[in-house]
């Protein structure tokens, strides 16, 4: 198997005459068939849109960060809910 991560073949003008995209290609001809499933789900990860958050979410989150609950000690825990 060729190096994956390693430059491209072909010497210092094939590297760079290579775009990202086309070097991201040949990485993914390179693979073995057992690591198509796991670099599928990584470019997907990759792509992946976060979704919005809505306006009256960030002001709650935004309230919560300004007045943080003191917490409670994990002493304080045990007595609560015993051991």
């Amino acid at each position: 198997m060729s190096n994956l991560w390693g430059p491209p073949q072909g010497g210092l003008r094939a590297q760079i005459e290579m775009s990202g995209k086309e070097r991201l290609h040949h990485l993914i001809e390179q693979l073995p068939d057992s690591e198509i499933v796991a670099a599928k789900r990584f470019l997907q990860f990759l792509t992946a849109q976060e979704a919005p958050v809505e306006p009256e979410t960030l002001a709650r989150i935004d309230a919560a960060r300004a007045n943080p609950s003191p917490g409670m000690s994990h002493e304080e825990i045990l007595r609560e809910f015993g051991r």
